[in-house]
């Protein structure tokens, strides 16, 4: 039999790059940033750590001033990969709505599965990555070649109880980002997502593993006509009530 032609259809794109600036901006943090967005991890009602400090009333790092050359370099990532890989014309600017620490010391202080379901892209920048830090990991709810019910999936089954020989790229679930340091991922805001030990035995990281992850919405520049009736106006002309 010849070999098959198979055409992949509808891709998620994920943005991975590079800050330039990385080692400027993981001094300037460290140095005269960090102290002050110190927070309580230790989350005493659950007995759990609090990895982000989204849910601690200090999700604004965009507005600290200190931090404006970093988040227009970061912005600058989310229009190259709008512009470059979406083909979006050059008629928005990017909103920064959220943006936040992630912080965890070892191998079990893990994100669950979740999305970032009330903005446009999400993004995050890894500051400081010590080796073996947990990996980034994007799924998917509903993979489309599935042909019935939990096909794909062998969390939580049996190896006999399993339809799978081998994961392909068209049969994955799941695909892992080892994370980098200096290294920035966009990806669209619902896209499903968690992070996962690269060892499977507890272990303490050498240095904290520290990221700082954000929510963003696209918006019409000022100077667009207001003629399309999809997206967002400029905030300029948004009321607060």
């Amino acid at each position: 039999m010849k070999e098959p032609n198979i055409v992949n259809l509808f891709p998620l794109s994920i943005y991975i790059n590079q800050v330039e600036g990385h080692e400027k901006w993981k001094k300037v943090f460290i140095d005269d940033v960090y102290d002050d967005y110190q927070y309580d991890r230790y989350k005493r009602e659950s007995k759990e750590y609090n990895i982000v400090s989204e849910h601690c009333g200090k999700p604004v790092l965009h507005s600290d001033e200190r931090l404006n050359g970093l988040f227009k370099e970061l912005s600058d990532h989310i229009k190259k990969h709008c512009i470059s890989t979406l083909g979006i014309r050059d008629m928005f600017d990017v909103c920064m709505v959220k943006s936040w620490l992630s912080r965890s010391y070892d191998n079990d202080e893990n994100l669950p599965r979740h999305v970032h379901s009330a903005t446009h892209l999400s993004f995050v920048y890894y500051m400081q990555v010590p080796p073996d830090a947990n990996q980034l990991v994007f799924t998917t709810h509903k993979h489309q070649n599935e042909l019935f019910e939990a096909m794909f999936d062998v969390d939580g089954h049996e190896e006999e109880d399993t339809w799978i020989d081998n994961y392909t790229f068209e049969s994955s679930p799941h695909y892992i980002i080892p994370p980098e340091e200096g290294m920035i991922v966009v990806f669209p805001s619902n896209a499903a997502h968690f992070t996962t030990p690269t060892q499977s035995t507890p272990q303490t990281f050498q240095t904290e593993r520290l990221a700082i992850s954000g929510d963003c919405i696209l918006v019409l520049k000022e100077d667009e006509p207001m003629v399309h009736s999809k997206g967002f106006i400029n905030p300029k002309h948004w009321c607060v009530y």
